[in-house]
């Protein structure tokens, strides 16, 4: 027959292995649940981003095919206003405007450059191009 210092030890050594199987199996349970639920929300992330994505560059692209289409002459006040109005109802876009020999002539927030801009000398896939704007960035004011 045990003693009671056996049966002591036995039931002791029963509780610790279970509870440390206990803690194990949660936390392996919880690890699981966890990536499933980062896995789904990160496909529905990848699924709104794609969407968002689309609908940009299906706007730019309609805004920027009506710009080009413009009837007006080149850099006038009456193409700028256009160009300001379609940047306006444009969701997404910021700015656009018109380029030669590599030189900003002329865009919707500037207007016509007191200094020139160049296009930013990295190559982009579409014919959407960004442009940095020093006649914005060099006008400084004191408050």
């Amino acid at each position: 027959m045990p003693t009671v210092k056996q049966r002591v030890l036995v039931a002791l050594t029963a509780t610790i292995i279970v509870a440390v199987s206990g803690a194990l199996a949660g936390d392996l349970f919880g690890r699981f649940i966890t990536l499933k639920l980062m896995e789904r929300r990160l496909l529905r992330d990848v699924a709104r981003a794609s969407t968002e994505s689309e609908i940009r560059l299906t706007e730019s692209g309609f805004a920027l095919e009506s710009m080009r289409a413009s009837s007006y002459a080149p850099c006038s006040d009456t193409e700028l206003t256009f160009f300001r109005a379609v940047i306006f109802n444009a969701k997404y876009m910021k700015d656009a405007g018109r380029m030669s020999d590599g030189n900003i002539d002329c865009s919707a927030s500037v207007g016509r450059p007191r200094i020139p801009c160049r296009r930013p000398s990295r190559n982009l896939p579409s014919s959407a191009t960004p442009m940095s704007t020093p006649a914005l960035l060099s006008t400084r004011r004191t408050i």
